[in-house]
């Protein structure tokens, strides 16, 4: 559901996780939402939220097995002289 226009007010905790996202994402911009006080402490709360460490965790062993495809790929190209993927 698209909204036109939204006021949300976060309040003092996350209700169930990801619902503040789902509250941001049903206006099309920011100029026709209003957000209410969002306290500070709420933020950290995210950052230190089990999921949240679990997917910084798993993006850091998907990173890790992606390095070392790239090594081990690189003396195969080299050697058929095929050029190297760009990676980012």
């Amino acid at each position: 559901m698209t909204l036109p226009r939204a006021v949300i007010d976060f309040g003092e905790h996350e209700f169930a996780q990801g619902l503040s996202f789902v509250a941001l994402s049903r206006v099309r911009t920011s100029d026709s939402l209003v957000i209410e006080p969002f306290p500070d402490e709420r933020l950290t709360a995210l950052g230190q939220a089990k999921r949240v460490q679990a997917m910084r965790e798993e993006d850091a062993r998907l990173k890790r097995l992606s390095d070392a495809f790239r090594q081990a790929v690189r003396p195969a190209m080299s050697a058929s002289g095929a050029a190297a993927a760009p990676h980012g």
